[in-house]
């Protein structure tokens, strides 16, 4: 019997678009994008980002530093959050409506400056704060350490004491959804939804029918 459910949050509550924040930072990389992500993420620094090892102000001024053209802080921090694009406003009231039934949680890799304007936007905004929707959050950058490795998931373990083999975890990518099996959970692999160049959503293999896919596995 599942009693507990475990969240991944960009891909999975948040639609995305890493199409727009590519198209914001090209002017300032005439040598081409591809090229300015390598050297950005030299040393696996988006990783070490969501490990929490670089602060706000850090990761801009790591990214200022490889502009080739001049960029503010604001600036990069406006088209760093771009690719996140909306928690649908019924999504959020789902994970609400579960939480009456099942301990709820979230597991993200995230910075901390993606998730300030996640809660900002799309919790407060929408006026259902994180808290109303989750028993607790665990995100990367506060924990010290990343999914799919191990110890991530056995720090939640350790912390709720949930029982793995009654808990539901659910994630849009195939190492972390093994990961999670490893730990004992059962695990959904759901369809996700991202944004077009035409400005719609699309469903990618794998879409959030979400709720049907979720409760038909409760």
């Amino acid at each position: 019997m599942i009693k507990n459910l475990v969240f991944d949050l960009g891909g999975i509550l948040v639609d995305l678009s890493f199409s727009t924040s590519v198209d914001f930072f090209k002017p300032f990389s005439p040598k081409g994008l591809d090229v300015l992500l390598a050297e950005i993420d030299e040393n696996h620094f988006f990783t070490r980002c969501q490990a929490g090892e670089f602060t706000t102000d850090e990761l801009l001024s790591y990214i200022q530093q490889h502009c080739e053209k001049p960029i503010t802080k604001q600036e990069i921090a406006y088209g760093w959050n771009l690719c996140l694009r909306q928690i649908p406003i019924e999504r959020l009231r789902l994970i609400k409506e579960l939480r009456s039934k099942y301990k709820v949680y979230m597991l993200s890799n995230i910075c901390e400056l993606h998730w300030d304007f996640i809660e900002k936007s799309f919790f407060d905004g929408q006026g259902i704060p994180a808290s109303e929707c989750f028993d607790e959050l665990f995100l990367s950058y506060e924990m010290g350490m990343v999914k799919p490795n191990d110890e991530i998931y056995q720090a939640l373990i350790n912390r709720t004491g949930i029982i793995p083999s009654q808990t539901l975890y659910i994630d849009d990518l195939l190492p972390n959804i093994e990961a999670g099996r490893r730990a004992g959970f059962q695990t959904l692999l759901p369809e996700v939804s991202h944004m077009g160049d035409d400005g719609q959503m699309h469903m990618s293999k794998g879409e959030w029918s979400h709720s049907k896919e979720i409760i038909s596995l409760l």
